[in-house]
């Protein structure tokens, strides 16, 4: 009851203008009231559908066709009237547009299967059966292909990114690689230099304690010689004293 109050509320204030819109309308009205099991209305709104669907190009309403003969053909199979039922279920197949897809047929053969069932025709029932098992496979099968390439894009997509984190990462690494050589060729640099000043100032040191060495012993030198002259000049004064007297 709330989808028919819900769908006669947008009616209201959206009435439709076109005849597809009534179209619509009516489809989606005779699935609310067989839901809420009205199946008087269902199938008044069904009987309507049908009806304005004639007057449109069979290519400009395929799919709401094929949808409407199911729905009309489930809802008479579910009020027991099984000729109808099989009458609306194999206007699907007999529909001028091409080739139907898998999940319609399988939809439609599950459909005639269940009618042939529902009013005895086994032998016809099994046959429905297998059709409708083959295109369930082929609607598994394609939801398995879809599922599987689902898995392939998102491994890629995975795989992608781990190789765009793997190269970002390989990248930092090169460069703090390179950090650290240039640091450790500016530290090598650094300690040759502070070795030179080191080298330099012990060199510098050495001379100066050198030429200061030097300089003691030229003095030494020089006192000695005065010393010895004083010796000298003391024993010549005495020595003459000595005569003298």
């Amino acid at each position: 009851m709330e989808a028919i109050r819900l769908i006669d509320k947008f009616n209201r204030l959206h009435p439709p203008e076109t005849m597809y819109n009534k179209m619509m309308l009516s489809i989606q009205l005779a699935g609310a009231y067989e839901e809420s099991g009205d199946h008087q209305k269902a199938l008044k709104q069904y009987l309507l559908f049908l009806d304005i669907v004639k007057n449109f190009p069979p290519q400009f309403v395929y799919a709401e066709t094929i949808g409407s003969y199911n729905a009309v053909a489930r809802f008479y199979l579910e009020t027991g009237n099984f000729e109808l039922a099989r009458k609306y279920a194999s206007l699907t197949l007999e529909h001028p547009i091409g080739k139907m897809s898998a999940p319609e047929l399988a939809n439609t053969y599950n459909m005639l299967y269940r009618i042939d069932s529902s009013s005895g025709n086994y032998l016809s029932a099994l046959k429905y059966m297998r059709q409708y098992m083959y295109y369930r496979d082929s609607v598994f099968s394609i939801s398995q292909r879809k599922a599987m390439d689902g898995m392939i894009i998102r491994y890629e997509t995975q795989k992608k990114d781990q190789d765009i984190r793997i190269l970002k990462q390989d990248t930092q690494l090169q460069k703090a690689k390179l950090s650290r050589s240039s640091m450790v060729s500016k530290i090598t640099l650094g300690g040759v230099a502070l070795l030179l000043i080191i080298v330099g100032l012990l060199y510098n040191q050495y001379r100066i304690k050198r030429n200061a060495s030097q300089d003691a012993l030229a003095r030494n030198v020089a006192l000695q010689q005065l010393v010895d002259e004083k010796e000298w000049l003391l024993r010549e004064v005495h020595h003459r004293v000595k005569n003298n007297l």
